[in-house]
């Protein structure tokens, strides 16, 4: 061989070695920036999720009379965020597959509760946490004419 031929060869190597690197290293970071836009997105989702639990939670309900026998939409309020204890007892009546069914949550769990402002709690509804990801909500409201808070957790079920 001569000495062209051979810095050829060391030339070709050092491309393909290069090559290499320069591709593993584009894999690593593609990984990586996937599961960190998995991660965005399923917060997203949670977040999108607990703002719309939050929502149907402050509405009125359907029918604005409800009840845990016919009831279509569960809605806390009376009236412009005031929950009253007589509907946080019949949500009380409907069992959490139903309620969460009900909210449009299946695929998902949740908790709420009501605080009061001191942080001491008033009510609860729903499974306790269970997920490493969850996200959290609170919105001030009245509950029977005191204001408070309502506070709720939902997270991807498992």
């Amino acid at each position: 061989m001569n000495k062209k031929s051979q810095s050829t060869i060391m030339d070709l190597l050092t491309a393909v070695f290069v090559f290499f690197a320069v591709f593993i290293l584009i894999i690593v970071l593609f990984s990586t920036y996937s599961a960190r836009l998995e991660k965005d997105i399923l917060r997203e989702e949670l977040k999108d999720k607990a703002f719309m639990l939050s929502d149907i939670l402050l509405s009125n309900g359907i029918p604005a009379d409800w009840n845990s026998e016919n009831v279509q939409l569960i809605g806390l309020a009376i009236y412009d965020k005031h929950i009253t204890e007589s509907r946080f007892d019949e949500l009380n009546e409907i069992p959490y597959e139903n309620t969460r069914e009900l909210l449009g949550l299946s695929g998902f769990d949740f908790y709420i509760r009501l605080i009061e402002t001191n942080g001491n709690l008033i009510r609860e509804y729903g499974d306790e946490v269970t997920a490493k990801e969850v996200v959290a909500l609170r919105r001030i409201i009245f509950y029977e004419n005191s204001p408070a808070q309502l506070e709720v957790r939902v997270w991807r079920k498992e």
